[in-house]
C-alpha cells in the first residue's frame, strides 16, 4: 500500500486506529499522516517504523501522529500503546512461544 491508498483506505472504512508505515511510495507515512491530521479523521494514528530515531518520533509528533514506534518493540508495548490509544484492551494476553 502506498501512502495515497492508506488515506484513502483510511477515508473508507474509517478505523478506530492505523499503523502506518514511514517507507511507503508516493507519499511517505509522515505526509500521509500530515494529510490524515489535516483532514481532521477521529482515527487513532500510529507511526510504525524500523528507524529508532528521536528526530522521527519529533516528525511524527509534528505531523499529528498519536503514537510512534519501533518495529522491534516488544509486542506487549504494541498492544499497550494501542489500548491507551482505544482506552480498550480487549485482546487476550499475548503468550510468549
Amino acid at each position: 500500500m502506498d501512502g495515497q491508498e492508506a488515506i484513502e483506505r483510511t477515508i473508507e472504512l474509517k478505523p478506530d486506529l492505523v499503523l502506518v508505515d514511514i517507507s511507503m511510495p508516493v507519499l511517505n507515512g509522515l505526509q500521509a499522516v500530515k494529510k490524515m491530521h489535516e483532514l481532521q479523521l477521529p482515527t487513532r494514528i500510529v507511526i510504525f517504523s524500523m528507524h529508532d530515531s528521536a528526530e522521527i518520533a519529533r516528525q511524527a509528533k509534528e505531523v499529528g501522529a498519536d503514537a510512534c514506534l519501533v518495529k522491534t518493540c516488544s509486542s506487549e508495548e504494541l498492544l499497550a500503546t494501542v489500548g491507551s490509544l482505544l482506552q480498550t484492551l480487549s485482546y487476550p494476553p499475548v503468550e510468549r512461544c
